[in-house]
């Protein structure tokens, strides 16, 4: 499928504008969108990868900058210590956060070659956090993917109040977790409490052999297979909730069905 892609600005948390990168199917549409919420690196090359993939998918994808204010001040730009970003990711309210990424979803549904009641979230690392977090806001989108964003925050804070696994009363549209069992920052542990904790919420899905960032082709981190599969099951997913229409009828399910599952839904 032809894409293009560009610049985006759009009004955010206190009306202040937020740049983004945007990338879209060629055609006039409309097409379901994502809100694809980058790392705590910022809108990466990995990031902007993942919108034009999307768009290769059917979907318009929009990667706002959520360090746009904090770019020349306080966001250590350039470097990779993630002690030093994590600090300073400590210091940006949630509010913020997550108001920049409502504005970004309603700025996509205004848009006439989106549809209106199509709009989700992909979020990845830092991004996955977020993308959790939109998904308890009400009316803000219809489905989230989470790549591997932690589920607790290591202290309650004004400005982080609730990690996700607090949170998960108050999704309000399906949500899929994709982790990888080996990552040495979202423990298994916790995975497999949100797993549990989900119900009929959401899906998790963990690869036993995968660590962090396994999406990620530009790391060493990477895993061919596991990456494959998951970016299939997380377009898929997608596209169930947010254009169930062009779901291929011989496609393979978004998540896994059990033996146990089938046996339950064979007796209802």
């Amino acid at each position: 499928m032809e894409i293009q892609a560009a610049d985006a600005t759009f009004p955010g948390y206190g009306e202040d504008p937020v740049p983004g990168y945007l990338a879209r199917p060629a055609g006039a549409g409309p097409w379901p969108a994502i809100v694809v919420v980058h790392e705590v690196f910022g809108p990466s090359d990995h990031v902007r990868d993942l919108c034009r993939r999307l768009a290769g998918e059917g979907f318009l994808a929009l990667a706002p900058d959520l360090w746009a204010r904090d770019r020349g001040g306080a966001f250590p730009e350039g470097t990779t210590d993630l002690l030093r970003l994590k600090a300073f990711v400590e210091t940006i309210p949630d509010a913020r956060m997550v108001g920049d990424l409502a504005a970004a979803a309603r700025f996509l549904r205004a848009r006439p070659e989106v549809r209106r009641d199509g709009v989700g979230a992909l979020g990845v690392c830092m991004g996955g956090i977020y993308a959790f977090h939109l998904a308890c806001e009400p009316g803000a989108i219809r489905a989230a993917v989470d790549f591997y964003g932690r589920l607790r925050y290591d202290a309650r804070t004004p400005h982080k109040p609730k990690g996700n696994l607090e949170r998960v009363s108050e999704l309000r549209c399906p949500i899929l977790g994709i982790f990888g069992a080996m990552d040495d920052l979202v423990p298994l542990k916790d995975v497999l409490a949100l797993k549990e904790s989900l119900g009929a919420r959401g899906h998790v899905i963990a690869y036993p052999r995968a660590g962090h960032a396994f999406l990620n082709d530009g790391r060493p981190s990477y895993r061919e297979e596991e990456a494959k599969d998951a970016w299939r099951r997380a377009v898929l997913f997608l596209r169930e909730h947010l254009a169930p229409e062009t779901v291929a009828p011989d496609a393979a399910p978004s998540v896994p069905v059990y033996e146990e599952e089938k046996k339950r839904k064979g007796r209802r």
